[in-house]
């Protein structure tokens, strides 16, 4: 139906803002793309946001970008950890911060993954 509108040249306008504040969401892959995008945005709707990013350092750089593109006002809050999926230390380590820091989280956006290929 939307797509249909647009097409005859209507516009969209997206429904209202939604409220984040107390809600704690996870990225994984919130360096570039989808999920750095989500995690501006959430932030901009006042959730805590923690993003897993291979590399503490490059995590806590990114943080910074994020924020700085998210213009974070009030409760918004954006927090990096670092998380290599390929390396399972790690994320029992980011698992364990979350548990330690966190009651709860709302939502989870699994964004980042590792591929492997085998060439026979």
């Amino acid at each position: 139906m939307i797509c249909r509108k647009i097409a005859h040249g209507h516009s969209y306008t997206p429904p209202k803002r939604t409220d984040l504040t107390e809600h704690i969401i996870i990225i994984t892959g919130a360096a570039s793309g989808i999920g750095r995008v989500s995690a501006i945005e959430f932030a901009k709707l006042g959730a805590k946001v923690i993003v897993g990013i291979r590399g503490q350092n490059r995590a806590e750089e990114i943080v910074q970008s994020l924020e700085r593109e998210a213009h974070v006002i009030g409760t918004g809050k954006i927090i990096g950890y670092d998380l290599d999926l390929s390396d399972l230390s790690t994320v029992k380590h980011f698992a364990d911060k979350i548990l330690e820091h966190e009651q709860k989280v709302d939502i989870l956006l699994n964004n980042a993954g590792t591929a492997h290929s085998s060439h026979h």
